[in-house]
């Protein structure tokens, strides 16, 4: 991955989830994509997308790499260590399970913690990944499975019984879903009453990163709100 930005630009780092943001020579596209092109032309900051795996996203954020910034990513205390967040770019819609279809233990279930609780439930987590504050002290102590696959492969792990179900935001579901051709294999479960609340996404960018530069774009971001899936 390029290591530095000139003066004046961002690289921005996703993972290439169309629904979100995914980018090619002409640009970005999604609705956090189409959002942040209009931010940084409004301010004459010039971005540089980049498609990079979420891993080494990460590392280039712990290591301090110069005017460099991840896009749609939760903001939690151990994130703030080695990483600057930006005011709020986006909101998704809440958080889903996705499992096998017609699970009638997913369906008896009313909340998210009493699914966590069901000892006859696997639940699958990618590993490095983390929810908001409410999901993320659930999760705490708890002995879990976390895989460092893709999670089109975890789906799969998914279908052939291995393991029950994954939570993901309503929209990276359909999105997952729709790119791995799966919806007729699996259901998304979205009536957890305890995980609906929106889910707020950020710009974590390295501790590198030109102040100014960011000023800007928060300056900017709070003057037109953030942004909502359409």
């Amino acid at each position: 991955m390029q290591a530095h930005a000139h003066h004046g630009s961002l690289i921005l780092m996703h993972s290439g989830l169309d629904t979100y943001v995914s980018s090619n020579d002409d640009g970005s596209k999604g609705f956090l994509g189409d959002y942040l092109e209009e931010v940084f032309k409004a301010i004459h900051i010039e971005p540089h997308w980049q498609s990079v795996p979420w891993e080494k996203q990460l590392h280039a954020l712990k290591r301090g790499a110069e005017n460099v910034c991840a896009v749609s990513v939760f903001k939690t205390k151990e994130r703030e260590a080695y990483a600057i967040f930006s005011e709020p770019i986006g909101v998704d819609k809440g958080f889903v399970l996705v499992g096998r279809p017609n699970s009638k233990k997913l369906k008896s279930h009313a909340r998210f913690i009493d699914v966590l609780n069901d000892n006859t439930l696997t639940f699958i987590l990618q590993k490095n990944t983390v929810y908001n504050d409410y999901i993320n002290h659930l999760l705490a102590d708890r002995e879990l499975t976390y895989s460092a696959v893709s999670i089109r492969r975890m789906l799969h792990t998914i279908i052939n019984g291995k393991n029950d179900y994954v939570l993901l935001t309503e929209i990276s579901a359909a999105g997952h879903l729709r790119l791995s051709s799966l919806a007729d294999k699996l259901e998304v479960y979205h009536h957890y009453t305890d995980i609906q609340d929106g889910a707020f996404y950020y710009l974590a960018c390295s501790k590198n990163t030109n102040l100014q530069l960011l000023n800007s774009v928060n300056d900017e971001i709070k003057r037109r709100g953030i942004a909502e899936p359409k």
